[in-house]
């Protein structure tokens, strides 16, 4: 049996003296202390010794048998048997047990009482030994309904805490109807434990009172640890005013870290809160924490998680492997194979991952065996002194298949029916022969028996709680049936928790002024089955009233519960509240960065609206959520996917019926991205030079800034290089990154980095190299400074692109890489596809043939799924180049001549020297040097050098022009021509004015050396 599950010995303690009639300073002289020390006892902030133990037992009228349990208790030592001392009248007599007994009694008392489970805890604490030696480990409990998940986890936690005094635990939990839509809520709730808010009311259990004392033990270490590695967390994921409120009882008012936590508090917060600068900033404090002591953090219903919380834990599974950090999650399977969202239930995305990355690491309860079952029954009836035989227990495995909420339950059922009781000798026994077949068959059974057991008043406060969900508010409860928060309070805690074990305290806290005390259902069956008996009438009217409620009572902090509302008000049938509550939960979303989050509620917003009247309130919803969700969906899956390109059409449509400046240009340049990504430049320049002109009518200059990025951007993309560089650095010019919020509330995005990373590509390919590697290093200080987690994919992808056009693929591959670890955190596709094709082309310059290869086809197909045409022909080049090498000649040709045709007809021309020169080089690597190689080749491969030159020269492509001369210069050498060949190479050597340690202009220099040397010039 758990001791984390029995009252605190401070609690009883305190309801004990009250039954007694005794006051703190009477207790206190009674066993000879003082009045502050009973106090201290009540508070669980101190233990008594063993001989004070022994007084409080003799004043207290503990019978003699229990005596040696209630000393071990009141000692925080693990209890064989339940400590059975009343806190009622002391001599009471009768049958029924004094009412600290029925909270621990087995036949009354439903899980989590624990007994079982050693093998699995054992697998647990050898997993926690490897923590504590640095190996940071992932854990995941698995098991339908019942199967005992928490009360694993709350056994493990609470033995471990026994035997180790450093282990410091926390935890969150996902909610039914908010979670799978509320980004991070179970680590904005155990980062918000770890701090300290935890709850101070000495008779309030929803976490252990050994756990809560660590807690509170641990916040001026763990305060100063959040201020510095995680500042952008505090009042975005942890309320900075409780924060500086608790910080106050310890702090000096002259500590460091103290004053920038006031002053954290007292600013403005930044507009959005980018999803990678959460991810680095969450994994350091508990790093941080785990470097002082170990720590255990556990995540329970994962299997409502949503999608940021699912890529927050893939990646702290994964930087913390070398920290004393064990991360234990439980879910139920059945919940993820039975989601059926629009899109994958989130944690689908990544089990996979886990599993190939980590190995097994999944503990299922589900697949207990009868012999485990038994053992259940056995250890769980053992508890108390029985005659309960082995027919009974077979037969109670047999009815209930080792399910452990049914056994507890049906056990009560049992109980209250007089067929189990305790005799003279106060052994439990049944009464003759039992009719098992009037018992409930199934868990449901037992759960209708005992809501039907329950008061009229009881059942209609559980109704209105399970409406909420799993996770209610006795606040709003009261608000909906017109109570007293107080009465309300006091039916929950007083009958439904302690004496029917139905509801648990969870947490206290505070919206405004005003109070909200959160209790949870003891079991989700229990909230389902009082839910579902409602019929579909009062559901809604108890839907809308619980909604209007959370209106009334968070106020001013409704973001909150956006995702809440929007389902309340949904199932109420209030279909255009619910719209306006989607939006502001994709608004939500995106502001933490968490896009398909985002994706998740303008679509279910979307699809709600097409069952509404046409109208303009329609339009103006639908156009909002659209220019949402194409945002969102290009960070995720790409600008060039046709799902982007349909849902800026759409708003589109709208915006030009009914939308503002603002929003046409936030759409415009979304279509913008997508037309290019699929290399319609035209269209794309046409509306790029709309944004012009409409944001030229504005007066703020986000809007020119992005305008004068999308017509640098188009015209890089039609081989325009000059007049690409004059709006990318117009752009540069007025892009303050103070405003960057602005950017990405208005676009989706930062637009600096995006102007910083066109540009360095631009410079390069017009002979600035040195220029273009300063731009290369003033992108990717703005994506760190920023934090902005598709800017630093995008930043990496362009700067590894650059170092791969240098012929540098050490640095290619480490910027390469960096990308798409970047890219596959944020599961932004576009940037994965390309960073993985630098990589692989990087890896085959390295001598990694194959893996090169294989990896460049990966990143090609990719490329092509997510609708981007664009910059395939610039991978495809070196595909065939690497063909080549490796002695496939055909399938080189086949390549590059599939380029070669569509550059011929294809507006993108920004490769178009590169494609044309290296089919004259792949000419030559095939056919050049052999004996039957014809005039006629070379002078085709001739040819092809020369056409590369006129379209270098008239992009003005410098970089290009030079290699293009190069490989002509040096056929000609081989031919005897060296004169024509030094007068063709010299002027556009001279041209170049830095780079001169690039591997190009090396070779353009040792060649010219030796062509001098030939000439004598």
């Amino acid at each position: 049996m758990s001791m984390s599950e029995q009252p605190s010995f401070g609690r009883w303690l305190k309801q004990r003296r009250k039954s007694l009639d005794l006051t703190q300073e009477e207790l206190g002289a009674r066993v000879g202390c003082a009045r502050i020390t009973i106090q201290k006892f009540e508070l669980d902030q101190r233990r008594p010794s063993p001989l004070m133990a022994e007084r409080l037992a003799e004043q207290l009228a503990i019978p003699h048998a229990e005596r040696p349990a209630f000393i071990r208790h009141a000692r925080g030592l693990p209890v064989a048997d339940p400590l059975r001392a009343s806190a009622q009248d002391p001599h009471h007599t009768g049958s029924s047990h004094p009412s600290f007994w029925e909270q621990q009694n087995p036949a009354l008392s439903a899980p989590p009482l624990f007994v079982g489970r050693e093998r699995e805890l054992a697998t647990l604490a050898t997993r926690l030994d490897k923590v504590r030696h640095g190996q940071g480990q992932t854990l995941f409990i698995t098991g339908d309904a019942g199967r005992g998940k928490t009360a694993l986890v709350q056994e493990f936690a609470f033995r471990m805490q026994n035997g180790d005094p450093d282990l410091l635990v926390t935890s969150g939990s996902c909610n039914t109807h908010s979670g799978i839509g509320d980004p991070y809520l179970p680590f904005r709730e155990a980062l918000a434990r770890l701090t300290g808010e935890v709850d101070t009311k000495d008779d309030d259990g929803s976490i252990p009172a050994q756990q809560t004392r660590r807690l509170r033990g641990a916040m001026p270490a763990v305060l100063p640890i959040l201020v510095e590695h995680a500042p952008d967390l505090i009042s975005t994921f942890v309320d900075g005013g409780k924060l500086v409120d608790r910080a106050m009882r310890f702090a000096k008012a002259d500590a460091r870290w103290f004053q920038k936590l006031t002053k954290l508090v007292s600013d403005e917060p930044t507009m959005r809160l980018e999803e990678r600068r959460i991810f680095t900033q969450f994994a350091a404090v508990l790093k941080s924490i785990a470097a002082q002591r170990p720590l255990l953090l556990i995540l329970e219903d994962l299997h409502w998680i949503d999608a940021a919380s699912t890529s927050l834990l893939f990646h702290l599974s994964r930087a913390t492997a070398d920290s004393r950090i064990l991360i234990v999650c439980t879910y139920r399977p059945d919940a993820l194979t039975e989601w059926n969202g629009a899109s994958p239930h989130p944690m689908t995305r990544v089990l996979g991952e886990f599993r190939r990355q980590q190995g097994d690491i999944w503990l299922d309860l589900d697949n207990a065996s009868n012999i485990e079952g038994r053992q259940f029954i056995d250890a769980y009836l053992d508890i108390e002194p029985n005659r309960l035989d082995d027919a009974f227990r077979n037969r109670l495995l047999q009815q209930t298949g080792g399910n452990a909420l049914f056994i507890v339950e049906l056990l009560h059922i049992l109980q209250e029916n007089g067929d189990l009781y305790q005799d003279a000798s106060g052994y439990w026994t049944t009464s003759g022969l039992l009719d098992w077949y009037s018992l409930p068959a199934r868990v449901e059974g037992v759960i209708v028996q005992r809501i039907a057991g329950l008061s009229t008043n009881l059942q209609a406060v559980l109704t209105v709680a399970s409406v909420e969900g799993e996770l209610f508010t006795a606040e709003i409860v009261a608000n909906v049936q017109g109570r007293t928060e107080r009465e309300v309070i006091e039916l929950l805690s007083r009958d439904l928790d302690r004496r029917h074990r139905l509801v648990m305290a969870e947490s206290s806290a505070w919206s405004g002024t005003q109070r909200l005390s959160q209790y949870r259902f003891r079991h989700s069956l229990f909230q389902l089955y009082l839910y579902h008996h409602l019929d579909a009438i009062e559901r809604a009217y108890w839907h809308e009233a619980i909604g209007s409620a959370l209106e009334r009572v968070y106020g001013a902090q409704i973001e909150q519960i956006a995702v809440k509302l929007a389902h309340h008000f949904r199932q109420a049938g209030l279909t255009e509240k619910a719209v306006t509550y989607l939006l502001r939960a994709g608004e939500h979303a995106q502001h933490l960065g968490a896009n398909q989050d985002a994706i998740h509620h303008t679509g279910q917003g979307i699809a709600l609206l097409a069952a509404l009247p046409d109208s303009a309130r329609h339009d103006q919803h639908e156009l909002a959520l659209q220019i949402v969700l194409g945002n969102a969906l290009a960070a995720v899956e790409g600008a060039g996917v046709r799902e982007v390109g349909d849902t800026f059409l759409r708003a589109e449509a709208l915006c030009r019926k009914a939308g503002s400046a603002e929003q046409l240009l936030a759409v415009l340049d979304g279509l913008r991205r997508h037309y290019t990504l699929r290399i319609e430049l035209s269209r794309a320049k046409l509306i790029a030079h709309e944004m012009l002109h409409v944001a030229q009518s504005r007066p703020n200059l986000i809007h020119h800034v992005a305008a004068n990025l999308a017509l640098g951007n188009i015209y890089g993309w039609l081989g325009e290089l000059t007049s690409a560089r004059m709006y990318l650095e117009q752009a540069i010019s007025l892009y303050d990154p103070q405003h960057s919020p602005a950017y990405r509330r208005a676009y989706g995005r930062d637009l600096g980095i995006g102007c910083l990373a066109n540009l360095v590509v631009v410079l390069w390919i017009l002979g600035f190299p040195d220029q273009a590697l300063q731009r290369s290093h003033d992108a990717l200080t703005l994506a760190q400074t920023l934090a902005h987690p598709l800017g630093m994919a995008n930043a990496h992808t362009w700067v590894a692109l650059l170092y791969w056009l240098r012929h540098e693929p050490q640095e290619a591959q480490r910027q390469a890489d960096l990308a798409i670890q970047y890219a596959a955190e944020q599961a932004h596709r576009l940037w994965w596809a390309m960073a993985l094709c630098i990589h692989g082309i990087a890896l085959v310059d390295q001598g990694q043939g194959e893996t090169g290869l294989q990896q460049v086809h990966q990143g090609l197909d990719a490329y092509r799924q997510v609708g981007a045409i664009s910059a395939t022909d610039l991978y495809a080049v070196d595909l065939a180049r690497i063909y080549a090498t490796m002695g496939r000649a055909g399938e080189a040709i086949s390549v590059l001549s599939q380029v070669v045709a569509e550059v011929g007809v294809s507006e993108h021309q920004t490769w178009a020297a590169e494609v044309y020169r290296f089919r004259g080089e792949l000419l030559l690597m095939i056919d050049g040097g052999k004996e039957s190689a014809s005039a006629d080749l070379f002078v085709e491969v001739e040819t092809h050098f020369h056409h590369a030159i006129k379209i270098a020269r008239r992009q003005r492509a410098k970089s290009f022009e030079l290699r293009a001369t190069t490989s002509l210069c040096r056929m000609w050498q081989a031919q005897g021509k060296r004169a024509e060949a030094y007068a063709l190479l010299s002027p556009i050597y001279g041209w170049f004015t830095e780079g001169f340690d690039t591997p190009d202009l090396i070779e353009a220099r040792t060649l010219l050396e030796s062509l001098v040397d030939c000439t004598g010039g």
